[in-house]
């Protein structure tokens, strides 16, 4: 069967990204890369560099959280562009445990776009290790721009974005 279509946005006559995650913005390029091609430039990313070069599992991504102040379920958000030709299947680690349910991320056939995927994870208060890694070899195009944290719920960012367009309106 053909696959669901989500949206479409167009701006411009070019395909518009995803809106931007609310929350804590880690740039990829500002984070420890271990065993990846360092950061490169990409004129299309937020901070115009991205990490690359995930072609297995011993290449990762691990992103330090600054301190948190609460225990509970917090909303995280890869940005990420993915011009491989299929979807792949991003794993993720929170302080050194491999959770077993990847990110599925989509194909954005080019790498010029980028665009989110968000999950719901449990971290601890106090400081919070995240680590990305493919559990395959196909993914080298991967592209990861920034990482995004937040203990708001979508529902509660949802109601805060239409109180801050109600406010501009009046």
């Amino acid at each position: 069967s053909a696959p669901e279509l989500d949206y479409i946005a167009v701006a411009k006559g070019s395909v518009a990204p995803d809106p931007q995650p609310m929350g804590t913005r880690y740039e990829a390029e500002e984070q420890t890369y271990i065993s990846t091609v360092p950061a490169k430039e990409n004129p299309f990313a937020s901070g115009k560099q991205t990490v690359s070069g995930f072609s297995s599992k011993n290449y990762y991504l691990t992103v330090p959280l600054q301190t948190l102040e609460k225990t509970g379920p917090y909303q995280i958000s890869v940005t990420y562009s993915n011009p491989d030709a299929s979807a792949l299947a991003l794993y993720y680690s929170i302080n050194g445990r491999v959770h077993q349910n990847p990110i599925q991320l989509r194909t954005t056939a080019s790498p010029n776009i980028f665009v989110t995927d968000t999950f719901t994870a449990y971290l601890d208060n106090g400081l919070n290790d995240l680590g990305f890694f493919l559990d395959q070899a196909d993914g080298s195009g991967l592209e990861i721009d920034f990482v995004t944290v937040t203990d708001k719920t979508e529902e509660e960012l949802i109601a805060e974005d239409a109180a801050e367009v109600e406010q501009l309106i009046n």
